[in-house]
């Protein structure tokens, strides 16, 4: 009943591509397709918080950024990871489960990440470029124990609020459409989607396809750790502006 219910949840695609990914090792082969949503901020920001959660930004707490770093497979490597934020969130009071991680005493129950300027897709062989006011959401990660109860959502909130008012005034997510739990939330709380990547990458050559506001440096690659596909999301909000 179990695996049912998962399937159900995440959608039977997505759970043969992630088993996928464990068996295959990750130097042979790589592939992905991904739906590129801007975030209505209002609409996120209107999540309810819970009594029982605290969130918080890892910011300026170095232990609080490693721990939340490999909670959330984050393979950002560390000069990258300084210019992201991260988002750590935690049961204020302890309860009868046993926890997939803790941190000083503190029940972990989700995280996630935020990149600006650019972000390497290391796996996939390419690099995404931001505009100054876009901002990348990436890295999400729910405890197990505790998923179904808008943990997600409400650590996005948190972030969604915290980045606009540093003045990232537009957020992006990539999703893989198969996925139908993260499609739900953020079909949920977007403006807009902007595109869609698909990418796929066998030993050191690299492909990259795009549809809608996606722009990208070339197709292909030989060689995608010294010379990755560079690829930047067109927003309407740009296309305006540069008009």
């Amino acid at each position: 009943m179990r695996v049912i219910q998962k399937i159900k949840q995440q959608g039977a695609l997505n759970l043969l591509a992630m088993t996928l990914a464990r068996i295959i090792p990750k130097s042979f082969l790589r592939m992905a397709v991904m739906d590129v949503f801007e975030l209505d901020v209002e609409s996120a920001t209107g999540t309810p918080m819970s009594e029982e959660l605290l969130i918080e930004s890892v910011e300026n707490d170095p232990a609080k950024r490693e721990f939340l770093q490999d909670a959330t497979w984050n393979e950002a490597g560390a000069s990258e990871l300084e210019k992201h934020y991260g988002y750590l969130a935690r049961l204020k009071e302890p309860v009868q489960w046993e926890p997939t991680a803790e941190l000083q005493g503190m029940q972990f129950a989700g995280g996630l990440w935020c990149a600006t300027g650019e972000f390497p897709e290391k796996a996939l062989g390419f690099r995404l470029m931001f505009e100054p006011q876009q901002a990348w959401i990436y890295a999400a990660y729910v405890n197990k124990a505790i998923r179904g109860q808008n943990v997600y959502q409400r650590t996005l909130a948190c972030a969604c609020d915290d980045l606009d008012r540093r003045g990232w005034k537009e957020l992006l997510v990539a999703v893989a459409p198969w996925n139908k739990a993260s499609m739900y939330v953020h079909q949920k709380h977007s403006k807009r989607k902007l595109g869609r990547i698909i990418a796929i990458r066998f030993l050191k050559f690299a492909a990259v396809f795009r549809l809608g506001k996606i722009q990208k440096s070339n197709t292909f690659t030989t060689d995608y750790v010294e010379r990755p596909i560079k690829i930047a999301v067109q927003t309407l909000n740009l296309q305006t502006s540069n008009a």
